[in-house]
């Protein structure tokens, strides 16, 4: 290949040496960590990096970048290389046989090795040498270190170790699932363990071996029917690692990966996963409409999901029409999670028809977004005869007096609604007598709240009235509303219109 010197040019260098870079260099995150940390890209180029679904591909990309960026980018790019010993141990030949020394003025710029396998490996001779601190020298009388004499052979032996953290990786990460409590969940039947930051990083670590092999025996290795990951900071570029072991897995898994940074990229990534999840909980990750797109293929596809979190993200009512489809297809989806959405009226009577078509929902969420009364009359249909829906949020959705009267109306038609959130909504006194009315004839209902609404001491009247005769609701909840103190007093003995 010939030698290299100080101050030939490192984008020659990387040119003639593309195709040994592309082979060799299977560590991508360690590489961009330092060129982000060092101001030399930024978080677009990363992402834009690992769009790319193989390392060959990433690597490719990065030498297309740092070269577009000129000659410091190029020099510094081969030195942390250099400098990341465990991390690129397959390059030492090379580093060698171009008798590579940096320039003085790359040499001075930090080098962090952030490769996982290498921060194991760094642990792995100070334990060794932490046992056995010292040996006796056979040539001489004096004591030496066995970590100094340990290192050469611990690198020359590198690969073998390598082999070992795989199998450890794997077992750790079915260890840390075993030690943690368990609980029965709520939304599938089986175990709920909720894992800690580190089981995101023991996938990272398991990803950066890149082996097929490590990742079904860790997938197979996960004992849980359902595992909560949220608030772990996990970013779109984790849901790499993620899938990497998840679609190995044989059995199904639900997956609660609520308030963290997934973002739509992260959704892509995972799409070979969602053939294995019952449960997909998205919540507070900045998805939109693309995501939803992605979600509605994949789960369409497979048709095993049962449980689907979508609150507070950016989906409009073209994402709720794809949720809608979602619902129609799905003939195991129990619930839905929308709130805190962009869903209008529009994407509100999408919904509600899907919902009014499928036999097995039973819990829907759209609190906070602006269905209107438009989307109450949509789901006021829906509800009609249902033979499955329980619970219903509707709350914060700008309902009037009209969309209230027509799902007051719809109760008188359904057998199956336990809990109905109206919460914070602009119902008053006009449906008041249609609500009192569908106390009268319905049976099912056990919790009504209409908190901070506009009803008035009349309204209030009017559903107490219509208490009389029902045994099952146990709740009626008008706090917030116009109703002054003396005359809340007036309805005392009536333990189930409550005020507060």
């Amino acid at each position: 290949m010939g030698s290299y010197r100080s101050e030939d040019s490192h984008l020659k260098l990387l040119t003639s040496h593309r195709e040994l870079l592309v082979e060799q260099v299977k560590n991508t995150q360690c590489v961009l960590d330092n060129l982000q940390m060092n101001g030399f890209i930024c978080t677009e180029d990363i992402e834009i990096i690992q769009r790319s679904s193989t390392k060959t591909d990433q690597v490719r990309k990065i030498l297309e970048l740092v070269q577009s960026k000129g000659e410091e980018c190029s020099a510094y790019f081969v030195h942390v290389l250099h400098e990341a010993y465990d991390a690129y141990i397959d390059l030492r030949p090379w580093f060698e046989e171009i008798r590579y020394t940096p320039l003085d003025t790359i040499s001075v710029i930090p080098v962090v090795n952030t490769d996982p396998i290498s921060k194991y490996c760094e642990k792995l001779r100070y334990e060794l040498g932490r046992d056995t601190q010292f040996i006796t020298s056979y040539s001489k009388s004096e004591e030496t270190p066995l970590e100094d004499l340990y290192t050469d052979t611990q690198m020359a032996s590198l690969k073998q170790k390598r082999k070992m953290l795989k199998s450890h990786l794997s077992n750790s990460v079915r260890t840390h699932l075993k030690g943690l409590p368990r609980y029965p969940s709520t939304d599938i039947e089986g175990d709920k363990v909720h894992a800690m930051p580190n089981f995101l990083w023991m996938l990272r670590c398991i990803f950066e071996t890149n082996s097929e092999d490590v990742a079904k025996m860790t997938a197979n290795g996960i004992s849980a029917d359902y595992i909560k990951i949220a608030f772990c900071n996990i970013y779109s570029a984790d849901c790499s690692a993620l899938n990497f072991v998840l679609h190995h897995r044989r059995k199904h898994l639900g997956v609660d990966m609520d308030n963290n940074n997934i973002n739509d990229y992260g959704v892509k990534q995972l799409r070979p996963s969602f053939s294995k999840m019952t449960v997909v909980r998205f919540c507070v990750n900045q998805l939109t409409d693309s995501s939803i797109e992605v979600l509605a293929e994949e789960l369409i596809r497979h048709k095993v999901i049962k449980v689907l979190g979508l609150y507070k993200n950016y989906i409009t009512d073209v994402g709720a029409k794809l949720v809608a489809k979602i619902i129609e297809e799905c003939p195991h989806l129990r619930v839905v999670k929308l709130g805190c959405n962009n869903i209008t009226g529009v994407g509100g009577k999408y919904l509600a028809s899907a919902i009014h078509k499928s036999k097995s929902i039973f819990d829907v969420g759209m609190w906070g977004n602006t269905i209107g009364d438009e989307g109450a009359d949509a789901f006021a249909e829906a509800l009609k005869n249902h033979p499955n829906l329980t619970n219903l949020s509707l709350s914060a959705n700008g309902i009037t007096s009209h969309g209230g009267r027509s799902l007051a109306k719809a109760l008188k038609e359904n057998k199956s609604l336990h809990i109905f959130w109206l919460i914070q909504n602009k119902i008053s006194d006009d449906a008041a007598s249609d609500f009192a009315d569908a106390f009268r004839s319905n049976s099912a209902l056990t919790h009504l709240m209409l908190i901070e609404n506009e009803f008035t001491i009349h309204g209030a009247k009017e559903m107490s009235e219509g208490l009389t005769n029902n045994t099952t609701l146990k709740e009626v909840n008008i706090k917030g509303s116009r109703v002054s103190e003396e005359e809340e007093q007036l309805y005392e003995g009536d333990k189930r219109l409550r005020f507060h």
